[in-house]
């Protein structure tokens, strides 16, 4: 009876996924880690990494998924027109 749950939740769980727009990119919400994974915030340091390294302001500072440029204005604007980009 348990093992039928489960698996009926990770269906259930599987099927509901909506779209994720960025750029001309479309990404379902079922791709990628889940969350609760423990490698999660680990595969999205990583890809934010290379960006850090990238960007001139003197205060980078970047934990998970929280951001802070610190330096001239010219360069921190610049910095996050870079991010956002």
């Amino acid at each position: 009876m348990l093992k039928s749950i489960e698996l009926l939740m990770q269906i259930r769980c599987k099927s509901i996924s909506s779209l994720l727009y960025y750029g001309h990119y479309t990404i379902t919400s079922q791709e990628g880690p889940q969350q609760r994974d423990p490698f999660s915030p680990l595969l999205f340091c990583n890809t934010i990494h290379q960006l850090l390294e990238s960007i001139c302001s003197v205060l980078r500072l970047g934990y998970i998924d929280d951001v802070t440029l610190g330096g001239s204005q010219e360069t921190v604007a610049k910095d996050v027109q870079t991010v956002n980009r």
